[in-house]
């Protein structure tokens, strides 16, 4: 067999199962939905997807016998779906309703101003990943106030980092997002790039005041 046939053929496969997966996490996603007595966003609910699969199949299981779902269900179920429809994987035995409990903040770390507001107002708390380049696993999220989550999407400093780079780390990334949300340009010549060193990075922390 020639390598660029083998080659086709491991790609069809991997497509086969790409599209499973997919599938299953979407029924999953419906299921889990109707189990706790809530519907999913419309625009997922149309005829023959996993999504209103699992959603009717959960239905006619469960009933009118649904689990609470208070805010950190709905959140972790928001999550999934988000992590789903980017097509970034999510870590379901390690983030759950109630890790996402845990991690909630009532101040923004970045801002360090009280969360609160409207869904996208800039104070309104939003579970954020801080290493965008990795999915949604426990160390790689936190709390933060929309407007920070929109800057750490736009800024590098936290694309080498998560929550396991030590205390240096966190104030140097602090730090370089307060810098970024309040002057852009300049912040985005002093972020911390992937591969640095937490001496580096420390560093960086120190320059923008904000101590060892």
């Amino acid at each position: 067999m020639h390598q660029a046939t083998l080659n086709l053929e491991l790609s069809a496969a991997d497509a086969v199962e790409a599209t499973h997966t997919f599938g299953r996490i979407g029924f999953e996603l419906g299921w889990d939905h109707a189990h706790h007595g809530l519907v999913p966003p419309p625009g997922l609910l149309l005829p023959d997807t996993p999504i209103c699969q699992g959603w009717m199949a959960g239905k006619a299981v469960f009933g009118g016998r649904t689990l609470a779902a208070g805010r950190s269900v709905r959140q972790w179920l928001a999550l999934r779906l988000q992590a789903w429809r980017q097509g970034v994987s999510f870590e379901d035995q390690q983030v759950t309703a109630h890790y996402l409990g845990q991690i909630h903040a009532e101040r923004c770390p970045v801002l360090r101003q009280p969360l609160g507001g409207a869904a996208n107002s800039l104070l309104a708390g939003e579970v954020a990943r801080l290493n965008s380049r990795a999915g949604y696993a426990a160390g790689n999220l936190a709390t933060l106030s929309h407007q920070a989550a929109q800057a750490q999407r736009k800024c590098s400093v936290f694309h080498g980092f998560g929550l396991r780079g030590g205390v240096a780390v966190r104030r140097a990334i602090r730090s370089a997002l307060q810098q970024f949300i309040q002057r852009p340009s300049a912040a985005a010549r002093r972020v911390v790039e992937p591969g640095k060193t937490v001496a580096q990075a420390r560093r960086v922390g120190q320059q923008a005041g904000c101590g060892g």
